[in-house]
């Protein structure tokens, strides 16, 4: 048993993704995927579900109000009642289980549409997807300093800067060729929960490709040594909250170039 457990990811002294805060053999975590079909229902009738209305059945109605002639309530009725997700947040909750083995059994999985407002006051969280895809993100909003929005100019995904420093843009806005190819953002952030019981680690891109890369960083095994080298931490046990902007550019649905563009962090102790 010692000889086996030697070789689990976990047991290696450079192991330090930033999973590692929220997944843990003494930790209850919920991974959070995304809802595929408030996406797409989204995205034909324009508009944005608040996590007000989502947390209700409201939304159902309010889609409905939108949907255009020749679009079949009775099918959305139908994708709206189902629990649809992407293969991309599938594929990261296979490379958690990999790389967390020794945690599988305190790893659960939920639909969004699963949860409701009370469900994070405990335990620990790792939310797939931006409001668009999980609403459940605003709840930590008045935490954020970078939050999703859509550019209204050209209706593309991009990154708000809500407290600007000198220097800083206030938004950080995607592009898009007419090949698909086009520059991206992604942000990761990690805050406290509802109740202060555990922590939350949110993954989410302004496409999927940038989702996928930001979920990509977070299961790096050096990513929490890289952050404090960057920052000058001694000790990333010790950090309360952080937030991350990377910027990548985009072929064939693959992120390339990924570069840290901007972040936040604060500690529990100011003086570490």
């Amino acid at each position: 048993r010692a000889v086996e457990r030697a070789h689990l990811p976990s047991s290696s002294a450079d192991f330090r993704p930033l999973t590692s805060l929220v997944v843990g053999p003494s930790k209850k975590t919920i991974v959070v995927v995304a809802d595929s079909g408030l996406v797409v229902a989204e995205a034909l009738t324009h508009q944005e579900i608040s996590v007000a209305d989502y947390s209700g059945s409201g939304y159902r109605n309010q889609i409905d109000k939108k949907m255009g002639a020749g679009m079949d309530r009775d099918f959305w009725g139908y994708m709206l009642s189902r629990r649809y997700t992407g293969i991309a947040d599938v594929g990261f909750v296979v490379k958690l289980l990999k790389l967390h083995p020794d945690a599988w059994k305190n790893i659960d999985v939920k639909h969004s549409r699963d949860l409701q407002v009370r469900s994070f006051r405990e335990n620990d969280f790792v939310i797939l997807g931006s409001n668009r895809s999980t609403p459940w993100v605003e709840l930590f909003n008045d935490q954020l300093n970078f939050q999703f929005d859509t550019d209204p100019a050209t209706g593309l995904a991009m990154v708000r800067n809500k407290h600007p420093q000198k220097g800083e843009p206030a938004t950080y806005v995607s592009d898009r060729m007419p090949n698909g190819a086009g520059n991206a953002y992604a942000v990761i952030s990690y805050t406290p929960n509802l109740g202060d019981t555990g922590n939350v680690l949110m993954l989410a891109g302004t496409t999927m490709a940038a989702t996928d890369a930001a979920a990509e960083f977070a299961c790096d095994r050096h990513a929490l040594s890289e952050l404090e080298r960057a920052w000058g931490l001694p000790d990333m046990r010790r950090i309360k909250s952080f937030e991350l902007v990377y910027s990548m550019f985009i072929l064939g649905d693959t992120a390339k170039s990924m570069k840290l563009v901007n972040s936040r962090h604060t500690v529990r102790n100011p003086a570490i």
